[in-house]
């Protein structure tokens, strides 16, 4: 097709000839940068679901280094701080620090919880507050699974990495991941 300024446009959709799906590039052989870099290693490994696989069991498997009489501890302490004469959660915040300490003397232990415990913690557990929310969610190792619970804007902001599969492609590329955001315990 010959164009107003004289140029002739190719009509031809170059599309991958691998997966048809996007266009390819001449300097990827005709094929998409998805298919290219599949083929000489992705520059995005979350795509495949086997390093998610992989990812996931790696988090499983440290989370399971916690024992489980450290979060039976944080969960008795949260539900007497949202009694109603306690007025913050002071008391958590030193019971989760005193165990940070404990474990750094400790070996093979962590002090690490799922997002499906953070959740359990958060929103079925004492009294639901923003505080609460700083305390616990620095604590869940997985991330990346929060945007599967029910979590509010804000902790998915600092805490979930806004629960984007596309950030998470860029921020997830080997195991072990990115360790959650820091709060303020």
């Amino acid at each position: 097709m010959i164009l107003r300024s004289g140029f002739i446009k190719c009509t031809n959709s170059f599309t991958c000839r691998t997966c048809n799906k996007f266009y390819g590039c001449k300097d990827f052989n005709w094929k998409c940068s998805y298919c290219y870099n599949k083929k000489t290693g992705s520059q995005f490994p979350w795509r495949d679901p086997e390093f998610r696989q992989k990812v996931n069991q790696w988090a499983i498997n440290e989370i399971e280094k916690t024992p489980s009489q450290y979060v039976n501890v944080i969960e008795y302490s949260i539900k007497m701080d949202s009694k109603p004469e306690s007025q913050n959660f002071n008391n958590t915040k030193h019971i989760i620090k005193q165990l940070k300490n404990m474990i750094n003397y400790a070996e093979n232990q962590t002090l690490w919880i799922s997002a499906e415990k953070g959740e359990e913690l958060l929103r079925r557990t004492g009294k639901d507050c923003d505080e609460k929310s700083h305390i616990i969610c620095p604590l869940i190792l997985d991330w990346w699974n929060m945007k599967h619970y029910n979590y509010r804007g804000f902790e998915m902001c600092y805490y979930g990495r806004f629960g984007d599969e596309s950030d998470f492609e860029e921020q997830i590329k080997s195991i072990p991941p990115p360790l959650p955001n820091r709060g303020f315990v």
